[in-house]
């Protein structure tokens, strides 16, 4: 049995690496990446561990593309279609998605003041954002905490925390 499993665990990795493996040449862009998640998501026909697996190795590149961005690029802004996934993996059942994509959100609310505004202004990822801070998960109560923290670095974000009453999610 223990077997069987390891085996299938390996034709998950391989089969995970293959779809992502020709995105590392693309510079992970994010029409690529969108469209891979969305079809992880929507695919209910095959194995979950396979479509997490992918949604992780996307929202890894992604994370990192972001940390990679040059800071020439202070006006660059999240595009729709990602910025449209964003609450749907903050409250996604799978601890490390849900995790990475709070890091991504701080991220991306620090890089830019547009990013920011961005993130703020998108009710559902604040609204998933703060009911996360309350996750029996540590790893994604934390990687909320930092995001708010993040999200506070400007007057609309704290504006916007203060319409949500983060300070309720706090205590």
């Amino acid at each position: 049995m223990k077997r069987k499993r390891k085996s299938d665990a390996n034709r998950v990795q391989t089969a995970s690496s293959s779809y992502i493996s020709g995105l590392a040449g693309a510079g992970a862009d994010s029409d690529i990446l969108f469209g891979i998640m969305v079809a992880a998501l929507s695919n209910s026909n095959s194995d979950e561990t396979l479509n997490i697996l992918i949604i992780k190795q996307c929202l890894q590149k992604l994370r990192i593309s972001l940390l990679k961005m040059p800071q020439t690029l202070i006006t660059a802004t999240i595009p729709i279609p990602i910025l449209s996934l964003l609450p749907l993996f903050i409250n996604y059942r799978c601890a490390e998605i849900a995790s990475t994509c709070l890091d991504i959100v701080g991220a991306a609310s620090i890089f830019s003041f547009q990013m920011n505004e961005q993130i703020v202004l998108e009710d559902d990822i604040v609204k998933g954002l703060l009911s996360a801070l309350s996750s029996s998960e540590r790893t994604i109560s934390m990687a909320a905490a930092n995001a708010v923290l993040d999200l506070s670095t400007t007057s609309i974000g704290r504006h916007r925390l203060i319409e949500f009453s983060a300070i309720d999610y706090l205590t």
